[in-house]
C-alpha cells in the first residue's frame, strides 16, 4: 500500500543537523494573547489516584464511548473551520500539490457541526489503525482509496454511506460546505470508544532542562505549519500567513503539545487524484525524528510504531518516555529531511 520503509534512510537522516535546527538568535515574541482571549480553556489539575484518565486527552474521565477520524479541509477555502477546536489529536497530512488536510480524532466531545468534511487517503487507514475500529468520516475519493476503506478495520462514516449525518453549510461554496453531524453518527454507527494510542500524559522530567520551544514552523508539503506559544492559555496557537488561526464557532485554533513526527512521505502507489496526480501517502509504522513542543520547550527524540495495531510511542535522547501536556495534540506529519525551526 506504501512505499517500503527505509531504515537505512533514518539513520542517515538522524545525522541530520537541518531537520531538528534551531532559528538562531532570540526567539521571535509569543503569540498575542489578546488574539486568543476569547476562550478560557481549562487548566490542567492532577487527578486524585485512582482515577480514570481519558487515553486521548490526558484528562481525568473514562475513556470515550466512540471516537470519529474525521477528515476535514484545511485550504483557504475552507477556513474558519467548523469544530476543530474540539477534536481530541488532530494530524495534519501532505496531500497533492503539497497541499495539507486534518485529520481530526473527536471523542470526548462530539459537535453537531464539523467540516468542511473532504475525501479519503490510504494513509488515513494507517494512522486509524491504532484506535481500533472506530468511525472514519470523509466524502469521496478515488477508487481505489476507498477499496482500502473498504477493506480497513473502521467504520465507513462516509457521506456517501450515510448522507443523513451531513448537511452543507449556507454561505460557503462546494466542495467547502460539507458538515458532519457527530452525534448523529455516533448514534447511528457502532464505532469503537477510545483506547491508549501510546502517547502518555503528565509531568515530564526533563521540561525544567529542555531548551526553549515557544514557536515551530515546519512544511508539510509546500505548506508551512507554524505554531506559536501563548502563555496566557498555555496552548499553541496555530497561525497561517501571520495570523492567528480561529474555529468557525470562535475559539482559537490552540493545542498544548505539538507533535513533529518526520515521516517517509510520497506517491502511495495507489491511485491518483482528479488532476491525475499520484496521490500522496505519509508512512506511519515504523519510526524516525520527533520533536515535541509543550509548555513553551521543545524536546528532541524518536517516535516509534512497530505494527499497524500497536501504538505509537515517543522517547526522548535518553530513552525516557516524551509524556504530553494534558489537554490533547496536534501532530504534523513531515517528510523526513524537512527543515523545522523553532526557538
Amino acid at each position: 500500500m506504501f512505499l517500503p520503509r527505509k531504515r537505512a534512510f533514518f539513520a542517515l537522516f538522524l545525522t541530520t543537523a537541518t531537520v531538528l535546527s534551531a532559528c538562531s538568535g532570540d526567539p521571535e515574541p509569543a503569540a498575542d494573547s489578546s488574539a486568543t482571549s476569547e476562550r478560557s480553556y481549562p487548566a490542567y489539575t492532577p487527578p486524585p489516584v485512582g482515577t480514570d484518565i481519558n487515553p486521548l486527552n490526558g484528562m481525568a474521565g473514562a475513556p470515550p464511548a466512540e471516537v470519529f477520524g474525521v477528515k476535514i479541509d484545511d485550504t483557504s477555502p475552507a477556513r474558519p473551520q467548523v469544530g476543530i477546536t474540539a477534536a481530541d489529536i488532530v494530524y495534519i497530512e501532505q496531500v497533492e500539490g503539497g497541499l495539507t488536510r486534518l485529520l481530526a480524532i473527536f471523542g470526548t466531545t462530539l459537535p453537531g457541526q464539523v467540516g468542511p468534511v473532504r475525501s479519503v487517503r490510504a494513509s488515513d487507514t494507517q494512522i486509524l489503525a491504532q484506535y481500533g475500529p472506530v468511525g472514519l468520516a470523509f466524502s469521496g475519493g478515488a477508487a481505489p482509496q476507498l477499496a482500502i476503506v473498504a477493506g480497513a478495520n473502521v467504520v465507513n462514516a462516509s457521506a456517501d454511506n450515510n448522507p443523513a449525518l451531513y448537511s452543507r453549510a449556507g454561505g460557503r461554496p462546494a466542495p467547502y460546505n460539507l458538515i458532519l453531524d457527530l452525534p448523529a453518527a455516533a448514534a447511528a454507527l457502532p464505532a469503537a470508544g477510545g483506547r491508549s494510542i501510546g502517547f502518555l500524559w503528565g509531568a515530564y522530567p526533563g521540561l525544567d532542562t529542555a531548551p526553549p520551544g515557544g514557536q515551530l514552523t515546519v512544511p508539510v508539503g509546500t505548506t508551512g505549519v507554524d505554531f506559536r506559544f501563548d502563555p496566557s492559555i498555555g496552548r499553541y496557537v496555530r497561525y497561517i500567513d501571520g495570523a492567528p488561526q480561529f474555529d468557525a464557532n470562535g475559539p482559537a485554533v490552540a493545542t498544548p503539545n505539538v507533535i513533529v513526527m518526520f515521516c517517509q512521505v510520497g506517491p502511495d502507489g495507489v491511485g491518483a487524484d482528479v488532476n491525475g496526480s499520484p496521490t500522496i501517502g505519509t508512512t506511519t509504522i515504523g519510526s524516525g525524528p520527533v520533536v515535541v513542543f509543550r509548555d513553551g520547550r521543545r524536546i528532541d527524540g524518536m517516535w516509534s510504531r512497530p505494527t499497524p495495531e500497536s501504538g505509537t510511542t515517543l522517547t526522548d535522547a535518553s530513552g525516557q518516555v516524551i509524556r504530553l501536556a494534558p489537554g490533547g495534540a496536534w501532530v504534523a506529519l513531515a517528510a523526513a529531511g524537512a527543515p523545522l525551526a523553532a526557538g
